[in-house]
């Protein structure tokens, strides 16, 4: 903004104003949005800003493209740390400054991350204190699920569900002709045997991957969603000694279901069309597992 000022301020730069030279001096320029600087802007990039109390800050950064996008920011006033925090598998990396003060980092197609900033008191081990709570337990043993039954209701066929009976593995749906360009929630059912039951240990419920989101019913009890890495839920209270029943409702993207659509000729959707290596991964690709803790 300031050089593009100073151009109209001098009369002959007036004159010799171009749409040319107003390009080059927006490339040249600084995109600046609120308390970040971007030094590229990017119509794909979203971003959400949240400021804690002790002064902190976390960003999310979201590339909405089929793109890739390299993003290059930085604060107005600099903090004495950074972490890059990967949401689909919690890994922390610590991010380091250029010369000119620039975070860098590409978000590959429909990528998103978080940006961790904050001062040396705030992280514990070089790590941030804000994930402290995540930190696993000592287990002790742990219980595999299997033999999982999915259904999938849907509009798409006939019949007016998909059933692929008792499953020999978990699978992306991707991989499924009956699945591959699903929007509908997949039911996915299994029991599991529990000899003992140790009540003064932790269980937690690890789901493994999934894509998107899981709703968990345990023994007929609704245990809420999971919605991001790690996919885990404390289930103490709702186990039971002998035969147990889990339920999973998993919802995919829907972005693969307007690939589809576009394949059959939707106009509709005509913009997805040839998008076939957009498709994302969906369902309960696991593995999933009861885990005890102390």
């Amino acid at each position: 903004r300031e050089a593009i000022l100073k151009l109209l301020d001098n009369p002959r730069g007036r004159q010799a104003l171009s749409l040319e030279k107003l390009a080059q001096t927006l490339q040249d320029t600084t995109f600046v949005k609120g308390f970040w600087q971007f030094e590229t802007p990017s119509p794909t990039l979203k971003y959400t800003r949240r400021a804690l109390y002790s002064g902190e800050q976390i960003l999310f950064l979201s590339n909405t493209a089929a793109t890739s996008d390299d993003i290059a920011i930085r604060p107005r006033a600099p903090f004495k740390q950074y972490f890059w925090l990967d949401p689909m598998t919690g890994k922390v990396y610590q991010a380091k400054p250029d010369k000119n003060g620039f975070l860098r980092r590409r978000l590959e197609k429909y990528e998103s991350t978080l940006l961790l900033c904050g001062q040396p008191d705030y992280f514990l081990d070089g790590k941030p204190a804000l994930l402290a709570w995540n930190r696993p337990r000592q287990m002790v043993d742990r219980v595999a699920i299997q033999g999982w039954k999915l259904t999938v209701p849907t509009e798409e066929t006939e019949s007016g569900v998909v059933n692929l009976g008792t499953l020999a593995k978990l699978v992306d749906w991707r991989t499924q002709a009956a699945l591959k360009y699903l929007r509908d929630p997949g039911i996915y059912v299994a029991e599991f045997d529990l000899n003992a039951l140790d009540t003064a240990r932790w269980h937690f419920l690890d789901l493994g991957e999934v894509y998107f989101t899981a709703q968990i019913n345990l023994n007929g009890q609704n245990l809420g969603q999971v919605w991001h890495y790690p996919y885990r839920k404390e289930v103490s209270q709702y186990l039971k000694k002998g035969k147990n029943r889990l339920e999973i409702t998993v919802k995919p993207s829907w972005l693969n279901y307007w690939i589809g659509q576009a394949k059959k000729g939707s106009t509709i959707y005509k913009h997805f069309r040839r998008r076939e290596q957009d498709l994302l991964p969906a369902g309960l690709l696991g593995p999933v597992w009861l885990q005890i803790m102390r």
